[in-house]
């Protein structure tokens, strides 16, 4: 018995010690000024904000391309977040409820924000900040960055990934592949409510159609 007492001991040892390097290697967490205030505070029909943004490519020439995709990109991630997640999620409102503050809130796990923003290469960095509150606190951020295209003819934006870190630790194509393979892949395509995204070759397109 006091053998196995020992066992026991140095074995929760050392899982509070692999506890604690993970933590440390991966634990981070959003700064709410990182947010896109203005999205996120907006009222107005996002389809009619989504289509001045790629009017502002592909007809006006704004010289601003980059940052009219990145605003165009979190409309639409608010836009499907609240039609096919979670109508209720606004959080940077005065607000106390998990509807408004989670994307999505369960038993043990949470994801609280999702959002767009450009890195200095202009490349899309999409974040994705998830974690538990369940005996433990952990959160940490998914990061995945996507490169940008300009089709001129198509009148279409092109996303493709670059890479997928979790905080900064890089995910490898064949082990997203892996976890990809473990979901629901016509759900997770179906869940954008603009645009076509692609999980076979990891692309996302959005064109300007009066039509849509």
């Amino acid at each position: 018995m006091k053998k196995l007492i020992k066992i026991i001991v140095i074995l929760a040892i050392v899982l509070f010690a692999l506890f604690q390097i993970i933590k440390t290697t991966l634990h981070v967490e959003v700064d709410e000024a990182s947010l896109p205030q203005t999205v996120y505070q907006d009222d107005s029909n996002f389809l009619t904000i989504i289509n001045t943004n790629l009017m502002k490519i592909f007809v006006l020439d704004s010289g601003d391309e980059y940052t009219a995709t990145e605003e165009i990109m979190n409309y639409v991630i608010l836009d499907s977040i609240r039609e096919k997640v979670n109508e209720e999620y606004s959080p940077l409102a005065d607000c106390e409820t998990d509807e408004c503050n989670y994307i999505i809130k369960e038993d043990n796990y949470y994801v609280n924000y999702l959002y767009a923003e450009l890195t200095e290469s202009n490349q899309l960095l999409i974040n994705i900040s998830f974690g538990t509150d369940n005996i433990i606190y952990f959160n940490t951020i998914a990061k995945v960055y996507m490169d940008i295209e300009f089709d001129y003819t198509n009148l279409e934006i092109i996303l493709t990934l670059s890479e997928v870190t979790l905080n900064n630790i890089v995910i490898e194509e064949d082990t997203l592949d892996r976890i990809i393979g473990y979901l629901d892949q016509e759900e997770i395509e179906g869940s954008i409510t603009e645009g076509t995204l692609d999980l076979d070759d990891y692309t996302y397109r959005i064109d300007l159609n009066p039509f849509n």
